[in-house]
């Protein structure tokens, strides 16, 4: 989380170190699968309630259950508080993922200083969420687990990438590109004038040849270069659908985490007509409002 949360700016509240880590405790490692954090002495947030790591990450009532012993730990607390929670749900797709989020709860009928010192605190914790997926709740009926459910079932439906260009103007810029490497032509993406580092150039072999990474994700940093911002290891089968499937919503969801446009690389497994089961690398340009699913 870095140093920009050792205090909560906008109310001048310390976060303590216990916090600081849960974030990450949560996100990316998975050893908790909530954290419960209140104000204390009006100067410093500090933890107040955790649970151990998910039995599982794909059984969806096990995590109702979960979330349902969170909420009674918070009603016993009394008052707002602050909310992390590794939440699993099921896709449209049918595919069971889970998904970290951060709860702001606050009841209606808190008082108005109370009320103004929690807003003020979560509108600096919210900023450093990355990778949480936000909620506020402010009414005892709304802060349920098929709310959150159903609003992140929601979400899934507006975040869809194709496993193509998104437009004639991504396949030509990808065109100009290969052309520039099979023509040893200058490294500059001659369409754009930006760079693409020689990671990024290697990618592309060691996804489609040498079948060394299940992805790649590229973005454009600072207006200049193309960089890579995160890979996946080898496909364990280049038969197995389901995993292929699997990989591809974990793809999904890290795209979601950096947000903004990228350019993806990835080892789609599919069945032919035939009922062949065959792999083949893929390009996706990714922006907002192109389709991107599985």
């Amino acid at each position: 989380m870095g140093d920009a949360l050792e205090y909560v700016k906008a109310s001048g509240i310390k976060l303590d170190e216990k916090c600081k880590n849960m974030f990450s405790l949560i996100k990316d490692k998975h050893e908790h699968a909530w954290a419960i954090m209140k104000i204390e002495n009006d100067k410093e947030v500090v933890l107040k309630d955790v649970h151990g790591k998910l039995e599982s990450r794909s059984d969806v009532e096990k995590n109702k259950i979960l979330f349902e012993e969170m909420k009674k730990i918070v009603e016993d607390f009394g008052g707002p508080c602050y909310i992390l929670f590794d939440f699993t749900y099921k896709q449209n797709s049918g595919t069971v993922k889970d998904k970290p989020i951060y709860i702001y709860w606050c009841d209606d009928d808190t008082g108005i200083k109370e009320k103004m010192k929690y807003a003020a605190t979560n509108s600096e914790l919210k900023k450093q969420c990355n990778g949480f997926e936000p909620f506020e709740f402010h009414d005892k009926t709304e802060f349920n687990f098929d709310e959150i459910f159903k609003e992140l079932q929601s979400k899934d439906r507006h975040l869809k990438i194709t496993k193509l260009p998104a437009d004639l103007a991504g396949v030509f810029y990808f065109v100009l590109r290969i052309l520039s490497w099979k023509l040893n032509l200058p490294v500059d993406i001659m369409a754009s004038g930006i760079k693409l580092d020689e990671r990024c150039k290697n990618m592309f072999s060691f996804v489609k040849d040498k079948h060394k990474y299940a992805w790649a994700i590229m973005k454009i940093e600072n207006d200049k270069e193309v960089v890579l911002k995160d890979q996946h290891g080898k496909l364990v089968s280049n038969t197995d659908l389901e995993e292929n499937e699997r990989l591809f919503e974990a793809m999904k969801g890290k795209v979601e985490e950096l947000g903004g446009p990228c350019y993806i690389l990835f080892d789609l497994v599919y069945k032919q007509n035939s009922g062949t089961v065959k792999d083949k690398p893929i390009y996706i340009y990714w922006r907002e409002g192109s389709l991107l699913e599985s």
